[in-house]
């Protein structure tokens, strides 16, 4: 039987997109396989346990502060959601990103050389695996 949490995690790592799950206190409980590549060879891992807000507090950025307060603020339920965009330049090139990233099926698609219709298929597919184990159990079970 395939536990929800292992279910989202293998479908997270798919996603051609970074992304890292925190709890509530900051602490990094999950990144994806884009997440884990991201960046020069010497920081390519997990970090997961880092707690995220501690780390970014312990910077002097005015970016790792707005980080620091949107996400506390939404930890906190004084908003529901929270995005900025802040610079992540390399030694080769300028580079801005958008946090979180706001991308549409069309995009990711395109990022995976397939089409859109087949993209949403697989999407759709993801979503009925992920809300069978979460409403009925075992969706492999079923026949």
């Amino acid at each position: 039987m395939h536990s929800g949490n292992a279910l989202a995690e293998a479908t997270l790592e798919t996603l051609p997109v970074t992304v890292g799950v925190i709890d509530s206190d900051g602490e990094i409980l999950l990144t994806n396989r884009s997440r884990r590549e991201f960046g020069p060879d010497e920081y390519r891992t997990d970090h997961v346990g880092v707690n995220y807000i501690a780390t970014a507090r312990m910077g002097d950025d005015e970016h790792a502060r707005r980080a620091v307060d949107g996400l506390e603020a939404v930890i906190a339920g004084e908003r529901d959601t929270f995005a900025m965009e802040y610079p992540c330049h390399s030694p080769d090139r300028k580079q801005w990103y958008e946090w979180p990233r706001n991308v549409s099926g069309e995009d990711l698609a395109r990022s995976m050389d397939i089409s859109r219709s087949t993209f949403h298929q697989h999407l759709r597919s993801a979503q009925r695996k992920l809300l069978d184990e979460l409403f009925d159990g075992d969706p492999l079970s079923k026949g």
